[in-house]
Order: structure tokens, then sequence, then C-alpha cells
């Protein structure tokens, strides 16, 4: 086996854990517990662009954090029986995902 492909396998497995960060910080912000609300809702609103900041899981992952903050935005403002009905939550990690995924074919293709 490749050291290179060794490199870009925890390469990828790293992106992976970061995105699954974000993923959990989104799903977070839909908790019943106040706690666990806050403080996700704390990490993604925070502008830092430090290591584990919820910007810099963005850059590494190749969202664009402004559009993901824009996106959270209103279902953040929604009462937690709406986002319940709606599954947004749900919905918004599927987008997240397919966001990633296209990035990834277009960066692959470059």
């Amino acid at each position: 086996m490749s050291q290179q492909y060794v490199r870009d396998n925890n390469t990828q497995s790293y992106l992976k854990l970061w995105l699954a960060v974000l993923t959990l910080a989104v799903r977070d912000t839909h908790y019943s517990n106040k706690h666990i609300k806050s403080d996700a809702v704390k990490w993604i609103y925070n502008p830092s662009n430090e290591p584990q900041s919820f910007n810099w899981c963005c850059y590494i992952n190749n969202i664009d954090p402004d559009w993901l903050e824009e996106k959270l935005s209103p279902l953040l403002r929604m009462s937690a029986s709406r986002r319940m009905e709606l599954r947004i939550c749900s919905l918004l990690i599927v987008s997240v995902f397919i966001h990633v995924q296209i990035m990834d074919i277009l960066y692959d293709n470059v």
C-alpha cells in the first residue's frame, strides 16, 4: 500500500469526522434540552476560525459557513413543534451532505 494512499485515506477519515461534528451541532440546535441547544448555537455563531471552530469545520469540508448559517437562522426561529412537523433538521443534514458531495465532484474534476 502506497504512502500516498494511506495519507489520502487518513485525510478523508479526518474530514468525515469533522463533518460528523457539524452534523451533530446542527442536530443539537433542534434538541429539546436547552443547554445542549444553547451550546450548539453558541458554537455555530462563534466567529472564530481557529481549529475545531464551526467556521474551521466548514472550511476544511468545503462548506461555506455563511451559507450554512443562513440556512440555519430561519430554522432556529421556528417553534420546536413546527421543526418536528416539517422534519427540517433531517432535510438540512441531507442538504449539507449533498453540498459536500457536489463540492467533492467539482474539486475532483479540476
